[in-house]
């Protein structure tokens, strides 16, 4: 099955594509809101180049990895992450396409990883680094993928 992971940080969603556990080079690695639209015009727009990448690589499953627990952001630092992953979701549900999120913990529990260290510092034990944004960004959308498949 082939599936999306999604980590949003600020304004950029970092993606990741795995299908049956195998990371795979996928383009593009990265989404944003569209520069040049306002509010509601931007998240169409965003919400369109979502459904270029589910279309174009055939995803079945998408997961947004949620932010760290401890994450005391305020609103106006969180809406752009917030409505990012909100129009993921949403670019899913149009396709039929299976999406949720999970939680840094279910992914860590998932796949066996320890509790201690930043997520990010345990990718080497799930998977290889591939392509641009990598550390801190892409590996641990793999691993969101990765675990999806083991749920």
């Amino acid at each position: 099955m082939r599936t999306v992971g999604i980590n949003v940080a600020a304004d950029t969603a970092y993606l990741s594509v795995v299908d049956d556990g195998e990371l795979l080079e996928a383009e593009p690695y990265l989404l944003r809101l569209p520069r040049g639209l306002d509010g509601a015009r931007a998240l169409l727009g965003l919400r369109d180049d979502v459904a270029k990448v589910l279309t174009t690589h055939g995803v079945n499953r998408l997961r947004v990895l949620d932010a760290e627990a401890n994450s005391n952001g305020s609103y106006a630092s969180l809406k752009d992450r917030l409505s990012i992953e909100t129009t993921f979701m949403l670019a899913a549900a149009e396709h039929d396409i299976d999406a949720g999120r999970l939680t840094r913990a279910q992914v860590r529990s998932i796949l066996s990883l320890p509790r201690e260290g930043a997520l990010k510092t345990h990718a080497a034990a799930v998977c290889s680094p591939s392509g641009p944004y990598w550390s801190g960004k892409r590996d641990i959308a793999a691993m969101a993928a990765i675990a999806a498949g083991r749920e």
